[in-house]
C-alpha cells in the first residue's frame, strides 16, 4: 500500500512539475526599457518606457511572429524625431501591438510588412504618421489625437481598419489600397481627408465631422450607411462603378 501511495505521489509530482514547466514557458517575456526583439514571442510590458537613444526609436522586432502587449502603459519619445515600434529594416511580420499609449514620436508603429495588427492602442502628437502597415494587417479600436496622419496603408491590401476614433490631425484614415474593409471609424477635425479607400474596397458604418474632405472613395467599391457633415466636401467618388447607398452626405 505504502509503494502504491508513493507510486501516485510520484506520478502528481511529474504531472505538477509539467504543468509548472509549460505555464513558465507560456508566460510573456517582460519589457522594462526599449530594446531589440531578436526571438519570437510574446512580450509584455512592466513600466512605462521613454526613448532616450540618439535614433528616438523604442522597440524594435527582429523577428516574425511577435506579440507586444502594452499592458495599458505608455511609450513616450523625443517628440520629433524615432519611432515607438518599427522593425530592423528585414521583412519580419505577423506582428501584435496591442493595450496601451504611444505619444510624442515622429511615427507611432512603423512597420511595412504583413498581417500586422495594431489593437486597443492610443497615440497622441505623432508628427508624421501615427501607424502605417501593410498588407493583411487590423487597426481596431484604437485612438489617435494629433497626428500628421492617424493610419496611413499605402501598401496595405486586404487589410482591415475598424473602430477607430481620430481627431485633429492633418489626414484620418488613409487606406488607397484596394480591397480593404473600412467600417466603424469616426473622424473629426481633420484639415485634410477623413477617410480615404481604394478600389475593391467596402467602406461602411463611418462617421466623418468638420473634415476638409469627409471621404473620398476610388471606384468600384461599395459605400453604404456612412454619416458625412459639416465637411468641405462631405462624399467624392472617383470614377465610376461604385455602389453608394444610405449614406448621409447633403
Amino acid at each position: 500500500m505504502k509503494a502504491r501511495n508513493h507510486f501516485i505521489v510520484a506520478v502528481l509530482i511529474f504531472f505538477g512539475l509539467i504543468a509548472f514547466v509549460s505555464e513558465a514557458a507560456a508566460a510573456p517575456a517582460v519589457i522594462s526599457s526599449c530594446k531589440t526583439i531578436t526571438a519570437g514571442g510574446s512580450y509584455i510590458l512592466s513600466t512605462n518606457l521613454t526613448a532616450t537613444s540618439s535614433t528616438g526609436n523604442c522597440i524594435i522586432t527582429a523577428a516574425d511572429d511577435i506579440t507586444i502587449d502594452l499592458n495599458g502603459f505608455t511609450i513616450t519619445g523625443k517628440g520629433s524625431i524615432g519611432t515607438a515600434v518599427i522593425t530592423n529594416g528585414d521583412a519580419y511580420g505577423n506582428l501584435i501591438v496591442k493595450n496601451g499609449t504611444i505619444r510624442k514620436f515622429r511615427h507611432g508603429i512603423d512597420v511595412v510588412y504583413d498581417n500586422i495588427t495594431v489593437e486597443g492602442v492610443h497615440f497622441f502628437d505623432i508628427v508624421l504618421w501615427a501607424v502605417n502597415v501593410g498588407r493583411g494587417s487590423t487597426v481596431k479600436d484604437c485612438y489617435f489625437y494629433k497626428s500628421g496622419t492617424a493610419v496611413k496603408m499605402f501598401d496595405g491590401e486586404g487589410s482591415i481598419v475598424s473602430g477607430n476614433l481620430a481627431f485633429y490631425s492633418s489626414d484620418g484614415i488613409m487606406v488607397p489600397s484596394g480591397g480593404c474593409t473600412i467600417s466603424g471609424n469616426s473622424v473629426y477635425y481633420h484639415g485634410g481627408v477623413g477617410i480615404s479607400a481604394g478600389a475593391g474596397s467596402t467602406v461602411s458604418n463611418n462617421t466623418a465631422i468638420e473634415n476638409g474632405t469627409g471621404m473620398s472613395v476610388t471606384c468600384p467599391s461599395n459605400v453604404f450607411d456612412n454619416a458625412l457633415t459639416n465637411n468641405g466636401t462631405n462624399l467624392v467618388l472617383n470614377g465610376e462603378g461604385c455602389l453608394s447607398t444610405n449614406n448621409v452626405a447633403p
